[in-house]
C-alpha cells in the first residue's frame, strides 16, 4: 500500500506527460567506489545495450535511483549516449538534492518522498529487473519484486540476479525451498549469472522482443 499517493500519482503524471517507456530498472547499491570493478562492468553493460536501443531504435528506458554508485553507473553512460533515461531518487537526511538526478533526463526523473511511491513507480515502468550487489535498500526492492510478481500484483518478468556468487552466498534460496516455506516454481523469475556477458545477451534477448 503506498502511504503517499499523490507522491506516486505525481511522478506517473510526469511520466506520462512525456510518453516515458518502460525500460529496464536496475538495483544496487549507493555505497560501492566508483573505480570498483563491478561498477566499470555496470557502466559496460549500460553503454553496450544503450547502443543496441539507439541503433536499433527501440523504445525501451534505463531506469534506477537518482544517485551514485551503481545508480550512477547505469544512468550516466545510457544518458550520454542519447538515451531514455529515468532517475527516480529519495532523499535521505544525509544527502542533498543537487547531488541527486545528475546523470539522467530530468524531464523523465523525480524526487519522491516515500520509499514506497519509488518502488511502485519503478516496479511499474519495469520490463525487466537487474539486481546488482547492494546491501538492505535493495534486498528490500528484490524481494517487493518478488512478491508482487508472486501475488500477480505486477505482470512476471524476468528478474536478472549478477553477480550470482555474491548473491548465493548472502541469499540461499534452496534452503528456503528445502523448508517448505516457497515452492521451487516461485523463484524460478530469478535468473542468476556470474558472466558479465551472459547477463548481456540476456538483456539483448529481452530488447529483441521489443
Amino acid at each position: 500500500m503506498i502511504k503517499n499517493f499523490k507522491d506516486y500519482e505525481d511522478a506517473k503524471n510526469k511520466l506520462e506527460m512525456h510518453n516515458f517507456p518502460k525500460g529496464i530498472v536496475a538495483f544496487g547499491s549507493a555505497r560501492i567506489p566508483m573505480n570498483d570493478e563491478h561498477i566499470k562492468e555496470i557502466e559496460e553493460i549500460s553503454t553496450v545495450c544503450a547502443k543496441k536501443i539507439l541503433s536499433e531504435k527501440k523504445n525501451i528506458s534505463f531506469i534506477t535511483g537518482g544517485g551514485p554508485s551503481v545508480m550512477t553507473a547505469w544512468l550516466k553512460p545510457a544518458y550520454e549516449l542519447g538515451a531514455q533515461t529515468g532517475g527516480m531518487a529519495l532523499l535521505l537526511p544525509h544527502e542533498k538534492e543537487e547531488d541527486q538526478l545528475k546523470f539522467c533526463n530530468r524531464e523523465t526523473s523525480c524526487i519522491l518522498q516515500t520509499f514506497e511511491a519509488r518502488k511502485a513507480i519503478m516496479l511499474e515502468y519495469a520490463k525487466c529487473i537487474v539486481i546488482f550487489k547492494g546491501g538492505f535498500g535493495t534486498m528490500d526492492e528484490l524481494f517487493e519484486a518478488l512478491t508482487l510478481i508472486k501475488t500477480r500484483r505486477i505482470p512476471e518478468i524476468p528478474v536478472f540476479v549478477y553477480p550470482a556468487n555474491f548473491y548465493k552466498d548472502v541469499l540461499n534460496f534452496e534452503k528456503f525451498i528445502e523448508a517448505g516455506t516457497i515452492r521451487d516454481d516461485e523463484w524460478s523469475v530469478l535468473k542468476f549469472m556470474n558472466s558479465k556477458q551472459e547477463l548481456i545477451d540476456n538483456l539483448f534477448d529481452l530488447i529483441n522482443k521489443n
